[in-house]
């Protein structure tokens, strides 16, 4: 998500220059959720998308192009898409829960929740708040070469996870802890960690704490790994869109790796998620207190400058408003989604297609819709 940030001015130029103009928005006159869909398919060159979208208390849904490049099949806004990193708040919001159930703590530090397990010493003092920053140091692991050098842990997801723990902690940190390093890693860790404070295996845990209450129907793993009928992810090699089969080796995601962004959820979902976060920003909180949604969406004082807090980037509109973006991409699929700090406006927009240009296209059609 760190790219939204690095290149919003160029996101920005990019919104005003595709979905301005005589035919498109104005300041008052934006524009309906279905063109902007529209638009940020062709702009991409994306075979479908979803999208589910919020303004002044109206919402807004949209479904336009294929589930896959090569078939006819409409894609449907009851259609699970793989949501990538965007699942990294969510993985911070069951630690919350577990933290107002007495189960855990955000000042926890590794070797509590680790006890018994060697670690390097730079990572005896990094707490739970800090890996959910991205600021414990912890490897990266942003590509699926890198994903690729670390062993084929063997046993049950638990067991990997177990250790992925004691592997990452014995390995020197690829950043000085406190320092922001973008790292898969280290929500891995986390989802080790929230597995030993609920008792119950990573998956269940999200099932439980968070997926049940807020009757999101979500999968880990592609959404045609459970579904023939899903849609298919999407890259671009030279200029042409490939398709990529979801039992194909080299993308399917061990195990250990679900906490940092494997999971697909469909648009409505997704939206009814968004919401609860940005209702309890402004108060009106269910599962959560309002001091805890704060805290998720707080950025830690830093000298770096990094505009992240936990699985999401503050963005300062031209309004005053402060806008909480993520994107998540494992490749093949693309999702970006943003709340504002007033319940104002809220979208998000899930695309079959992890090519830069449609990044770049979703991404712009979210700020578009956000400024």
């Amino acid at each position: 998500m760190r790219s939204i940030v690095l290149r919003l001015c160029t996101l920005t130029a990019l919104a005003a220059t595709l979905f301005t103009g005589p035919a498109g928005a104005t300041a008052d006159r934006p524009l309906p959720l279905e063109s902007l869909a529209a638009a940020t398919r062709t702009v991409g060159a994306i075979p479908g998308l979803t999208a589910m979208a919020y303004r002044d208390g109206r919402f807004q849904s949209a479904a336009v192009g294929q589930r896959r490049a090569s078939q006819p099949a409409r894609i449907r806004l009851d259609d699970r898409l793989h949501i990538g990193s965007n699942l990294k708040s969510m993985t911070a919001s069951v630690v919350a829960i577990l933290v107002e159930r007495r189960r855990l703590r955000w000042e926890a530090t590794l070797p509590e929740l680790f006890p018994g397990l060697a670690m390097r010493p730079e990572y005896r003092t990094v707490t739970v708040e800090q890996l959910l920053h991205h600021r414990g140091g912890v490897v990266s692991l942003q590509s699926l070469d890198e994903i690729a050098q670390v062993p084929a842990f063997g046993g049950t997801p638990v067991e990997q996870r177990a250790a992925f723990a004691a592997w990452a902690l014995s390995r020197e940190p690829e950043t000085p802890v406190g320092t922001f390093g973008y790292s898969n890693g280290g929500y891995a860790l986390v989802g080790a960690i929230i597995e030993r404070a609920a008792g119950i295996p990573f998956e269940r845990a999200m099932q439980r704490h968070l997926f049940n209450p807020l009757r999101i129907d979500a999968v880990f793993g592609w959404p045609a790994t459970f579904d023939p009928r899903a849609p298919w992810g999407h890259y671009d090699d030279a200029g042409s869109v490939v398709e990529t089969d979801p039992a194909d080796p080299q993308f399917v995601f061990p195990a250990w790796l679900h906490a940092a962004g494997d999971a697909s959820m469909n648009a409505a979902d997704y939206a009814r998620y968004l919401a609860w976060h940005a209702e309890g920003l402004c108060g009106k909180t269910t599962l959560l207190r309002r001091a805890s949604f704060e805290r998720m969406h707080a950025v830690p004082a830093s000298e770096d400058g990094e505009a992240y807090s936990m699985g999401w980037s503050a963005i300062v509109a031209e309004d005053g408003r402060t806008l909480s973006v993520h994107s998540g991409s494992a490749g093949n699929f693309y999702t970006t989604a943003a709340i504002d700090d007033r319940c104002e406006r809220g979208i998000a927009i899930l695309a079959n297609s992890g090519s830069t240009a449609a990044g770049e296209a979703v991404e712009a059609a979210v700020l578009e819709w956000m400024r």
